[in-house]
């Protein structure tokens, strides 16, 4: 399997993570099943809110201790529970595949910006 600190390191996994915490799981999963969600969320929300451990970890995803902490939680979920290694794996092959697409918003720029020198802005009344 591959390391789980490669999948913590992901900007499009750290992205996943971001909009569960802040948005809950009916607005984050759906590049994930359900049941992947659900077993992610069960291991890191509480009451609709980030647990102290998940907090941490999105307040600082790039903070080795932080990833560390979050691969010891979920290795542990697997070692209970060896049915959730194919939750684990469908989150592998989502997110290193960079499957995250973001649509259906206007203000996203997925392209390369050039503007020569001049200003550069996103949305209708950005920076005004």
């Amino acid at each position: 399997m591959e390391s789980i600190l490669f999948l913590l390191q992901s900007p499009a996994f750290i992205a996943f993570a971001t909009g569960l915490g802040l948005k809950g799981i009916e607005k984050s999963g759906e590049l994930i099943s359900e049941g992947a969600v659900t077993w992610f969320s069960n291991l890191f929300i509480k009451n609709g809110e980030p647990k102290n451990n998940f907090q941490r970890y999105l307040d600082a995803p790039d903070n080795e201790a932080n990833q560390n902490m979050m691969q010891a939680i979920i290795e542990n979920s697997i070692e209970d529970n060896p049915e959730s290694k194919q939750y684990l794996e469908e989150f592998f092959t989502t997110f290193s595949e960079n499957k995250l697409i973001i649509k259906d918003s206007k203000n996203v720029n997925t392209g390369n910006v050039n503007t020569g020198g001049g200003d550069f802005s996103i949305g209708d009344t950005y920076g005004k």
